[in-house]
């Protein structure tokens, strides 16, 4: 198949796919949620959503256009994908499938039939892709290896891979603008951009950075407005256990049913269950606490997105900010 076939036949495979994801089968949302409390059918639902308008034949071509076509033959890119938000792992699947070369995927074991049911919906649209996308149980002498993982856990890859070409992602963190002028659409979507995911991800807001005239005060009245039915109960545990511990550390810092959150001098990694505030005295001030972070800060909203937003990455917005189809079309 020439690199023109398959790109077309690739993307004619896009609108069925997008129209099979418009629903998940209950037997498929009730499996996923066994294999991972963690996730909720609403969970699933937004992850769904977010991924759908990456399937547009036009919005892809429109992406490509930035890159070079890529002549040679395909490579095989294993990938270690992270299993903490459901289907999280698609996007470089995607890149890689976009890019001609062929995914070699070893699930997260909390993602495993999300992830599967996905491939079983593309392969019903496109049988020929089940020799470009291969589910393993291991990575075993990989080529080329795009992983995501704990800071601890990249590290690790990257000592184990020193001698193949690596995307090696690890923790970050997002964090959100208070202004004085605070609407409540905006504190309502950031309500959304803190617990979604039951925060879990590195583009849920755990540090909110205070700029002169913002208070805490109109965003904590709107907490009432996110559904609890929305809220993972495991997640509530994590709350009450962050409650316990700040209560008899006599730390300083404001109790809400949902998250617990405490005053810091600066930003922090997510901690379930956690936000963090930096108050600042000056625009100035909060540039050089951003700039000073940036390699540990994947968006910052308010400013790279609006308010709610933070879960709903555009096709060319990348996890740790490196093109990932770039790193795909050197190889």
């Amino acid at each position: 198949m020439s690199p023109r076939e398959y790109r077309q036949r690739l993307l004619d495979s896009l609108p069925g796919l997008a129209r099979r994801l418009q629903a998940v089968p209950a037997a498929v949302v009730a499996a996923a949620v066994a294999a991972n409390p963690w996730f909720t059918p609403h969970y699933i639902e937004e992850s769904l959503r977010a991924l759908r308008p990456w399937l547009d034949p036009q919005t892809v071509r429109d992406f490509l256009e930035a890159y070079p076509d890529r002549d040679g033959p395909p490579k095989p890119i294993s990938i270690v994908a992270a299993g903490n938000l459901p289907l999280v792992g698609f996007h470089d699947v995607l890149m890689t499938l976009l890019a001609r070369h062929r995914a070699v995927v070893k699930y997260s074991h909390q993602d495993r039939v999300l992830m599967d049911w996905v491939r079983d919906c593309w392969l019903a649209e496109a049988p020929f892709l089940a020799d470009f996308f291969h589910p393993v149980s291991q990575v075993k002498d990989p080529d080329y290896l795009i992983a995501t993982g704990s800071n601890h856990t990249a590290r690790h890859l990257r000592q184990l891979y020193q001698g193949i070409p690596v995307l090696i992602r690890h923790n970050r963190f997002s964090v959100a603008l208070l202004t004085a002028d605070m609407s409540e659409q905006a504190c309502d979507g950031l309500w959304r951009d803190v617990l979604l995911y039951n925060g879990l991800g590195c583009r849920n807001v755990s540090n909110l950075l205070l700029l002169p005239g913002a208070s805490l005060d109109p965003w904590l009245s709107r907490q009432s407005a996110y559904p609890t039915e929305w809220i993972n109960p495991h997640y509530l545990e994590r709350v009450l256990l962050q409650r316990a511990r700040i209560r008899t550390l006599k730390k300083p810092g404001i109790e809400t049913a949902w998250v617990m959150l405490s005053p810091a001098a600066t930003f922090q990694y997510a901690s379930m269950g956690m936000v963090y505030w930096v108050q600042v005295q000056g625009e100035a001030e909060a540039q050089v606490l951003l700039s000073a972070h940036q390699e540990h800060i994947q968006c910052v909203v308010g400013r790279d997105m609006p308010y709610g937003q933070t879960q709903m990455p555009a096709l060319a917005d990348f996890a740790d900010g490196v093109d990932t189809m770039a790193w795909l079309c050197k190889i």
